[in-house]
């Protein structure tokens, strides 16, 4: 054999003339050489280590290492979205498909919509309808739903036409859609809405609460907020009110009071509230707007004409038509002197005074534009 002639062997050892062999250290240096350029193109390709980048140059999308930086997929995709169950899906001249960690086509682009793989299946959209696709090109539900969700508890919802329903991962009906509106369902209830009134739905099919309220929430330790003829008040499984319908507004503070901390943690994610300040939420009774704790009991009794929800800190309460701010006590920062107010955003809230426009910072301090 030549000095110079170098062997791949099975075990992806490098064997030369010598017969010395070069374990895998030695031999991904080499790959800056070229040397070694086939046998990354061998390795099969983790779908879990990648992540999508866009090439700024030709704005097209591309798949890489999570760490390194090396480019598995070339970046040839006008959207992607990141890998699910082992696949991605993938958007080229307006059109959906979905590649495999290699860059190969599981199915080429030919839907006008295309959700990520869950469930062994994925939901797309092909001339306006939607359907269920396998992993294998052949329809678990041929398309023919108006619009469908991700799936949550086994199930996801469906709409045709302007009702709503529930399907299955097998693909089967649990509710043919008839509800004006359905939400998903939480610890095996959903709240549902017929002929302008909610109400609870068990994951049998069985009602828990006929349809009958104004509005309503998830159910929480099992209580749940409800609107009953224009006030809110918290009922029980059973449908009685533990706290009768008296209340006019109620803040949603109430229900993220008793949220576990990951799912806190999970809202604070999509921007709806930093968990440090749910616990004190406005509530508003026969005119009068006040505060209360998590259990329902009054923080701060109802006496303002108006109020907001605690942010960083403060809260802007009204007084006749002027607006100021108070700590959590009730006490007071700022007395009520502004036409109009801003809750508070990074340090600073917007007010208004005698046609002036500033703001102020958490200790009180006006700045005037």
């Amino acid at each position: 054999m030549p000095d110079n002639t170098i062997i791949l062997s099975e075990s992806h050892e490098l064997v030369i003339a010598s017969n010395l062999k070069v374990k895998s250290s030695t031999v991904k240096q080499m790959i800056l050489d070229g040397v070694m350029s086939e046998i990354d193109k061998k390795e099969e390709v983790d779908w879990k280590d990648l992540e999508g980048f866009l090439d700024e140059e030709t704005e097209l999308w591309g798949f890489k290492y999570k760490k390194g930086g090396t480019v598995v997929i070339e970046p040839k995709f006008h959207e992607i979205r990141s890998f699910e169950e082992g696949f991605a899906t993938v958007v080229l001249h307006k059109k959906c498909g979905y590649i495999k960690p290699d860059g190969s086509y599981l199915i080429e682009p030919k839907f006008d919509n295309a959700k990520s793989f869950e469930h062994k299946a994925a939901s797309i959209k092909i001339n306006n309808k939607w359907g269920r696709i396998k992993n294998d090109n052949s329809y678990l539900v041929k398309p023919k739903f108006d619009d469908i969700s991700y799936f949550r508890e086994g199930l996801a919802i469906i709409r045709i036409g302007n009702k709503e329903g529930y399907l299955k991962i097998d693909g089967s009906n649990l509710i043919e859609p008839k509800f004006d509106s359905a939400r998903n369902f939480v610890n095996g209830i959903a709240r549902i809405s017929l002929e302008g009134k909610w109400g609870y739905l068990n994951i049998d099919k069985s009602y828990l609460i006929e349809p009958k309220f104004d509005e309503t929430w998830n159910f929480q330790d099992n209580f749940a907020w409800v609107k009953y003829l224009g006030k809110w008040g918290q009922i029980g499984k059973d449908g009685i009110f533990k706290i009768s319908p008296r209340f006019g507004f109620i803040s949603k503070n109430i229900y993220y009071n008793n949220q576990s901390r990951s799912d806190q943690l999970l809202f604070s994610l999509f921007g709806e509230y930093n968990y440090d300040e749910i616990d004190l939420a406005v509530f508003e009774i026969r005119g009068k707007w006040g505060f209360m704790k998590p259990d329902c009991t009054y923080e701060i009794k109802p006496r303002f004409d108006g109020a907001n929800d605690f942010k960083e800190g403060l809260a802007s309460v009204k007084v006749g038509n002027k607006w100021g701010f108070i700590i959590k006590s009730g006490v007071f920062l700022v007395e009520p002197k502004y036409t109009e107010v801003k809750s508070f955003d990074e340090g600073f809230a917007k007010v208004e005074l005698d046609n002036r426009k500033g703001k102020i910072d958490t200790k009180g301090n006006e700045y005037w534009d």
